[in-house]
């Protein structure tokens, strides 16, 4: 832009520049989206041109452009005997003809990822996902179409893109782009014109599976009636200042086969619903402010229905209404229906001198629900091998999200088996360490864990949660294995259970945990602190078992230096204190990638432990390859840290200095190589993430 007096006040900012400059319309006026959004709540006298949303919906997916979330659109309102209808007019078209490079953009385009990411092709994949930016748009404004206009719709918009159409619209590309794309786009966009109509089918019996329909804030009825092939007959008519049923406003039938569930939010205004079918499509009912009336005449299921406690009448038979009644006003708030449950793929995998490498692999089941964020419901099974030591480490964490107010389910067990190895130098802080012989071989404990913990988890605002529930753990030990090591000398181990390691041991009790997460991103964490606290109480089951109770605490605080976040101070201070006898593998332990680098795992074991790990981390590049763009670091680290037994007296800190690389592709995941120092020599680690 050339400084131009024409610019006026704007001239000082955007003479000298490079700028993009994009059309505006319509020229006249338009609303944004939350203007147009209260205009519909307010009054049943605006309306939507759905037919015209669903042709531009058609429009992005032929185009490939993706990223058309609510501030992608504006809305021009039409007047016309008392009616305003609001027009769909799509902006910011920067995405179109989309295209994914790279090792890691691709990884990234996966479903469970980020699934709009793929390319613009022929074949249209992935139609579910592609539409995942826009979901709370289409599942209030194309809820209104049955199978038969919907496809009618999407059919005459494929008869609409003819060859001439689309080499016209090919024209108006510049004439270099035109000589080095043409022949390519022209050739995509005939093969997805062709593949459209199977694709707008597929998305729309994904789209109806869970379906959303929203009132006004006036007076309307709503009717559930029977229709043939067990349907279910939605319709919905304006209430007059007279009570009688004037205008209709919504009149659809669903049928089971495709839909399982209605969502129904009548928001404020006298309202009235009458029940009168058998079919066996679930219905809910969200009502805000206003008298609401619901007459019961026939219903197959129970209808779940959420008010505010102070403005019902029940009419019929109430025995089939599930009453869900407050004033909070989450009970009544609207939150879209998301249907994108997820099956997402890992890889674990890692290194240190002690397991070698490590490698596994985990599988997360993510299943969406009425009202529940990030999910309703979510299981991980999970498993690494040590090539090193040959051992298996087996995990499952469930967890059932409850609705606001009420607890949350929680399951975790794991399974440390086969051939679980842990290293055990003895108890105390000055444990010896002597590297001779095959001492790797030596220090190597071998046994088994299984251990299970239900718990219910309660949440206080968004930060914030508490959970308790019971807890076994089971213990065996095979003496053949550990023929020969230390842990076969009971002289040297110092533990309550030195005379009986070889006997199985069974605990059960209770734990009790707070969370406290105030960061700012989990995966890079800039600015914010973390806190967590863990309560365990155990009592021995059996002759060769103890009681005992720990309390695990830790505090972790991060602070960016600058503003663009290039250097982030993080600490962490944790450790713990035990009271009771606990056997030689439920010590504290010091060492290694947890809390001590520099040292072996489980380098020091103790009753009591306190530690320190400081670090900084500091980004020297955005690395802006198509193959692996991502974030480039490096990180430098001072730990310290001791661990107290009953009988031993020292004051000995250890520490640890060191540092090393991190490298976070497209934000996905971190992976992290880093060396450490002390006096016990240097150690190398390997992982995915940061340690805190």
């Amino acid at each position: 832009v050339a400084p131009d007096r024409e610019l006026g006040i704007y001239e000082k900012d955007f003479a000298g520049t490079v700028c993009l400059l994009e059309e505006r319309e319509p020229s006249g006026k338009s609303e944004n989206t939350d203007k147009m959004y209260r205009d519909l709540n307010k009054d049943n006298d605006t309306r939507f041109d759905s037919a015209s949303f669903l042709r531009a919906r058609l429009m992005d997916i032929f185009l490939g452009d993706w990223d058309r979330h609510e501030d992608q659109w504006r809305w021009a309102p039409e007047k016309k005997d008392g009616i305003k209808k609001y027009v769909p007019v799509p902006r910011d078209r920067d995405q179109v003809f989309h295209v994914t490079e790279g090792l890691f953009p691709k990884i990234a385009s996966r479903p469970w990822l980020v699934p709009m990411l793929h390319d613009f092709n022929g074949k249209i994949k992935g139609v579910r996902g592609f539409f995942i930016e826009s979901n709370a748009m289409n599942k209030r404004f194309l809820s209104r179409f049955n199978h038969d206009e919907w496809m009618k719709i999407t059919n005459d918009f494929v008869a609409a893109m003819t060859d001439s159409v689309l080499e016209t619209a090919l024209l108006q590309l510049p004439a270099a782009s035109y000589k080095i794309s043409h022949d390519e786009l022209i050739r995509k966009w005939k093969e997805r014109r062709k593949n459209l109509p199977d694709a707008m089918e597929a998305y729309y019996r994904f789209l109806n599976r869970t379906v959303d329909l929203i009132t006004s804030d006036k007076n309307e009825l709503v009717s559930f009636s029977d229709a043939p092939r067990r349907g279910l007959q939605v319709v919905i008519n304006k209430i007059g200042k007279d009570g009688k049923k004037k205008d209709g406003l919504f009149n659809r039938i669903f049928y089971p086969d495709i839909t399982k569930e209605i969502r129904l939010y009548v928001n404020d205004g006298n309202d009235s619903v009458v029940f009168d079918n058998n079919s066996p499509v679930k219905l809910r009912i969200i009502a805000s402010e206003g008298r609401k009336v619901y007459n019961v005449k026939a219903t197959a299921k129970k209808i779940k229905i959420y008010g505010r406690e102070d403005n019902n009448t029940i009419i019929g038979d109430r025995q089939k209404l599930k009453k869900n009644f407050s004033n909070d006003s989450l009970n009544t708030a609207y939150v879209p229906a998301n249907p994108y449950n997820k099956i997402a793929p890992f890889i674990n995998a890692g290194f240190n001198m002690d397991d070698g490498l490590l490698l596994g692999a985990s599988v997360k089941f993510s299943n969406q629900g009425f009202r529940k964020k990030p999910y309703a419901s979510t299981q991980q099974i999970s498993f690494i091998h040590s090539f090193s030591t040959t051992a298996y480490r087996f995990r499952f964490r469930g967890e059932w999200l409850q609705a606001p107010g009420r607890p949350d389910i929680i399951l975790d067990g794991k399974a440390l088996a086969p051939d679980n190895t842990q290293n055990f130098f003895g108890v105390g802080n000055e444990s010896r360490f002597e590297k001779t012989g095959n001492y790797k071989h030596y220090y190597r404990t071998r046994f088994a864990i299984y251990q299970l913990d239900p718990a219910i988890r309660w949440h206080f605002g968004k930060t914030a949660s508490l959970s308790a529930g019971p807890s076994l753990q089971y213990y065996i030990y095979d003496a053949r294995e550990n023929k020969g090591r230390f842990i076969d000398n009971t002289s040297l181990i110092h533990s309550y259970d030195s005379l009986t390691i070889a006997k199985d041991k069974t605990f059960a009790g209770a734990t009790i945990k707070f969370t406290r997460d105030g960061r700012d991103n989990k995966l890079l964490t800039k600015n914010g602190a973390y806190f967590n606290v863990s309560m365990l109480f155990y009592t021995g089951l059996n002759n060769d078992s103890r009681s005992f109770m720990q309390v695990v605490p830790e505090l972790s605080v991060y602070k960016s230096l600058d503003k663009q976040s290039a250097i982030v101070i993080a600490d962490r201070i944790g450790g713990g204190i035990t009271a009771g006898k606990t056997t030689f593998y439920q010590s504290l332990f010091l060492g290694g990638q947890e809390n001590l680098l520099g040292y072996r795992q489980y380098r020091f074991a103790g009753s009591n432990m306190l530690y320190n790990n400081l670090e900084a981390r500091i980004k020297i590049a955005e690395v802006g390859s198509c193959i692996v763009p991502g974030q480039l670091g490096i990180v430098a680290f001072y730990d310290a840290g001791k661990v107290w037994a009953d009988g031993y007296n020292s004051k000995t800190i250890h520490q640890g200095v060191g540092g090393g690389l991190y490298f976070a592709p497209a934000q996905l995941a971190v992976l992290q190589l880093v060396a450490g120092y002390s006096h016990e020599g240097w150690y190398p680690y390997i992982t995915l993430g940061l340690r805190f």
